[in-house]
């Protein structure tokens, strides 16, 4: 930020005001100015009158030849404004008066910040002490170039009681051969060191310039904005009035607030604001200048001073309104496509058990049990549809078992039986034609399989199968246990949750039979 401070305190050696960094024309008042632009006539008195307070008025060219040397210049230092000014004398006049320029700390200070206030001790013409409040300014011209000093000159204890030591001609004559020569080595410090500063002024205008195509050929709004809940726009890019429908004009009179669609969104700038080292993303409404609501993606940043202090906030709008609309039109269509597929689910469900009477209901206790465990076990959005959808049609590959094999109420031959444990195979075949967004056809095809490698058909073992698979199977068991089948009566409940404890680990997932179990005996769960 320093590199801009000489912008902040150009002073026109004409009126004494500030020149503004963008036209050169006054835009507030110096705290000296009045001094500048009003320099009173007071008449010559006794030096020693002359009360603490007493301003002067000294301002150079840009070699420090003296200009302006007002009437209280004369009253502290003795030389009258003819001497101080003349070609002859005011090198020597010159050199005593800003002696103190040649000290590397002041001579710092200036060249970092443009600008010097501090005390010194010096004498008058006349060897007098005295104790200088000074303040000293640089003027540039209108290219931005050194052009002099000027400098405000107060005593800080009236003459008449300062240490009144005085000095000998010869003593003066002295001091001043001695900080001439250091006075001119820091006037040329100086002057090289604003010669460089010239030089890179002119290439960061070059740079503005550039940036300012940059941001202008870029399709983003792009703006900088003053801190606080009511901050004002301080520089917006052509992308900001296509955006908004304000001009760059009248961007620049309001506060970002005020395009905000509502008060609700205006307190979410206004608390964002107070976070450390804010650098927000988030969507939000604004209102443009035809009234439209458009919806855009808005990223602030906060830019601070090494102090921490926040100097304002850099933003990018990005107009997202026709992607949301966009987006919200596939949602509805993705919604209305996942209902479609799970009506079609749900048909074929009811298709299986058209064919067999004695298992209606089953797939869909077996999918109400999975539900459960599922929700106990914390399954994701995703792996939970997919296992509810696999449960409804786990056993769709038995509409190509004859029924009266599915209704024998008496023992099954081994061909029988082989029979009807095709129907996971049947199964798989059947749904993997269909694109499904979850693993149906390999849920169905494992929901048998078993964790030491018994089940069939593929004798699968442990996380080889699917975990939805490792539900299913625990679901099927218990409810085809305490349901009743043509060829045996119920086995009831209690005989279901026996086998899958004894069997825990062994051909059951251990954790969803823990899941089961919770769901029966802690959470009073009912498979009617």
């Amino acid at each position: 930020m320093k590199g801009n401070k000489f912008e902040d305190n150009r002073i026109s050696p004409e009126t004494g005001n500030l020149i503004s960094k963008h036209n050169n024309t006054p835009s507030s008042e110096h705290p000296e100015a009045s001094i500048i632009r009003d320099i009173r006539n007071l008449l010559r008195s006794n030096r020693k009158s002359i009360p603490a307070g007493t301003k002067a008025v000294i301002v150079t060219d840009k070699d420090l030849h003296i200009l302006l040397w007002n009437q209280n210049a004369e009253l502290i230092y003795g030389w009258n404004t003819s001497e101080a000014t003349a070609s002859v004398s005011s090198e020597k006049i010159r050199n005593h008066v800003f002696n103190f320029l040649y000290r590397p700390e002041i001579l710092e200070k200036l060249l970092e910040n443009w600008h010097w206030h501090g005390d010194i001790q010096t004498c008058d013409k006349y060897g007098t002490a005295l104790f200088i409040r000074i303040s000293i300014d640089i003027l540039w011209d209108k290219n931005g170039n050194f052009n002099g000093l000027v400098t405000i000159h107060e005593p800080t204890q009236s003459i008449a009681t300062s240490q009144n030591k005085t000095y000998t001609a010869q003593e003066v004559e002295a001091v001043v051969r001695q900080r001439t020569e250091e006075l001119l080595k820091a006037n040329q410090i100086l002057q090289q060191e604003l010669e460089k500063h010239r030089k890179i002024v002119l290439v960061a205008q070059e740079s503005e310039g550039k940036n300012r195509d940059l941001a202008d050929n870029i399709k983003l709004g792009i703006f900088r904005s003053t801190p606080g809940a009511r901050g004002r726009f301080l520089e917006v890019n052509l992308a900001m009035e296509e955006i908004t429908g304000y001009s760059r004009e009248e961007l620049l009179q309001m506060d970002v607030c005020d395009l905000f669609k509502d008060k609700t969104e205006r307190n979410l700038f206004t608390d964002g604001i107070e976070i450390t080292n804010w650098n927000e993303t988030r969507e939000i409404n604004l209102r443009k200048k035809n009234g439209e609501i458009i919806t855009v993606a808005e990223n602030i940043m906060t830019i601070r001073y090494d102090s921490g202090r926040v100097v304002y906030f850099d933003g990018i709008l990005e107009d997202i309104t026709e992607r949301k609309r966009a987006q919200k039109q596939i949602q509805e269509s993705l919604e209305r496509l996942q209902k479609t597929i799970k009506e079609i689910v749900q048909a074929m469900a009811y298709i299986g058990e058209v064919r067999d009477p004695y298992t209606a209901g089953h797939q869909r206790r077996v999918a109400q049990l999975s539900f459960e465990i599922a929700r106990v076990l914390g399954l994701p959005d995703t792996q939970y549809e997919g296992l509810m959808m696999a449960a409804f049609v786990h056993d769709i590959g038995k509409i190509l078992v004859p029924a009266d094999i599915l209704s024998k109420p008496g023992k099954l031959t081994k061909p029988e039986f082989d029979m009807i444990k095709d129907h996971a195979r049947i199964g798989y075949e059947i749904l993997k034609t269909i694109e499904f967004p979850w693993p149906l056809a390999k849920i169905v095809l494992q929901h048998h399989e078993r964790l030491n490698g018994s089940g069939y058909p593929s004798g699968l073992k442990g996380d080889q199968i699917l975990l939805e698979a490792r539900i299913l199977a625990v679901a099927d068991v218990v409810e085809a246990m305490s349901s009743h089948r043509p060829y045996r009566p119920a086995l009831g409940i209690d005989q279901a949750l026996e086998e899958i404890t004894r069997n825990r680990g062994i051909l059951y997932d251990p954790t969803t039979v823990d899941a089961c179990l919770k769901l029966f005996h802690e959470l009073g769960f009912n498979l009617n």
